[in-house]
């Protein structure tokens, strides 16, 4: 056998498929695990190219079988891999287990690449090898997470939800069932989200270490700080959340912006005991809604609950303007800010929001973040935002992380192909 081949790799996965139990196990896959055409990319070639190939997989008896191929060669088309399964299984699948049970296990793992998460998770029911191999694949299951989810290339916020997750399949599985409960709609998972706000919160200099996410991320260095009229308190962090009150944002997208503000203020409760949250809400014009008050006063939470969406047009510049000049009558160690809005906006006043950003964090060393939320987000304008904060801190800090700025879509519908 040539085990190297792109056939050989579908064939072995293959009869391991066709081994699986026929009892109730088999019983409890979904359609979609069962379903392997509609979910793999590959096809194979089922040509023969030799009869010690064909022993190998039929057994030594199969000469009919091996005369049909022969007569069949020059005309038979490609077929997708679920076919061949059948196939296999047709034509002496004993024989053939026997064989690839004797396969050391990074062989196995090794002929598992381009399989989809269907036939990964069948695969598992083959028996208990097979199930601890697929299992421990941690980078089979990254790839097969990666091919359905995109990733932000500028955040690491997946490699940080995987450790609450459990591990890759355990995250893709979570997200799966998300997708499956609120499709067209994506939003965060629970693990997801954490690594949201854990992301949003570490940039102070504290160390985390009960976190499973803080290695990832690191910590934050000094930052200049122009603290300018601010007297009093010293906050170890202070968080002034924008809120999108627009026309353009629906009362689903509204909620979706509540509900993570007030997770947001919950978790600055529990990591940073001496800190203050803001809240300003806007349209064309920014209201403030909340000036700075300690997270543990009850009224921060009950304003961000009880919200009332102002409606109108959209200039996300404004807002972001009047929560720098608000960060200037605080004194933190640590300040972020979190613009959770659609996007949609005139180009002048996105790009004076990118000078903000840059701005804010090299005078002040605010953190920006940017959360989308709505039908048609504008993530490439609000990506730039984010960027804009990084890249500032970049130039103080010569290195830095997703915690110095970054985009994170919080309920974004997804157009599927007809």
């Amino acid at each position: 056998m040539d085990l190297s081949s792109a056939s050989t790799s579908l064939i072995l996965p293959g009869v391991l498929l066709a081994s699986m139990p026929c009892g109730s196990d088999k019983a409890m896959m979904s359609d979609e695990m069962m379903s392997i055409a509609s979910s793999s990319s590959c096809d194979m070639d089922m040509t023969t190219s030799s009869g010690s190939d064909t022993e190998g997989v039929n057994g030594p008896n199969s000469t009919q079988n091996q005369n049909q191929n022969n007569n069949n060669n020059t005309t038979r088309p490609k077929m997708p891999a679920s076919k061949a399964i059948d196939i296999v299984k047709r034509k002496g699948e004993d024989d053939a287990r026997c064989i690839l049970l004797k396969l050391p296990d990074e062989l196995l793992s090794h002929c598992m690449l381009g399989l989809s998460a269907d036939d990964m998770a069948a695969l598992q029911l083959v028996n208990h090898r097979m199930h601890d191999i697929v299992r421990s694949d941690s980078v089979r299951w990254r790839d097969v997470f990666l091919q359905r989810f995109e990733c932000a290339p500028s955040t690491n916020v997946f490699d940080a939800a995987v450790a609450y997750a459990g591990g890759w399949k355990e995250f893709y599985a979570e997200k799966i069932m998300l997708e499956k409960a609120q499709s067209p709609w994506r939003t965060p998972c629970s693990s997801e989200s954490k690594a949201i706000r854990q992301i949003i919160l570490k940039g102070s200099g504290m160390e985390m270490t009960s976190s499973p996410v803080s290695p990832l991320l690191g910590g934050m260095d000094a930052m200049p700080l122009n603290h300018g009229s601010a007297s009093g308190t010293c906050y170890d962090f202070a968080m002034i959340i924008l809120i999108d009150g627009s026309s353009s944002v629906t009362e689903e997208d509204f909620k979706t912006m509540r509900e993570f503000s007030m997770s947001m203020i919950q978790a600055a409760r529990d990591m940073y005991p001496s800190s203050a949250i803001a809240l300003l809400q806007f349209n064309q014009f920014p209201r403030v809604e909340l000036a700075f008050s300690s997270v543990h006063e009850s009224l921060v939470i009950d304003k961000v609950q009880h919200l009332d969406q102002m409606m109108g047009s959209t200039d996300i510049s404004a807002p972001v303007k009047r929560g720098l000049e608000l960060f200037e009558e605080v004194r933190a160690l640590d300040k972020a800010m979190m613009l959770l809005t659609d996007g949609q906006t005139h180009s002048d006043e996105l790009r004076q929001t990118e000078r903000l950003a840059a701005m804010g964090a090299a005078e002040q060393g605010v953190r920006f973040f940017t959360l989308g939320v709505g039908r048609d987000i504008d993530e490439n304008g609000l990506s730039r935002i984010a960027d804009a904060s990084r890249r500032a801190h970049t130039e103080v800090l010569k290195n830095t992380t997703p915690s110095h700025g970054a985009y994170f879509a919080l309920r974004k519908y997804i157009k599927y192909p007809n």
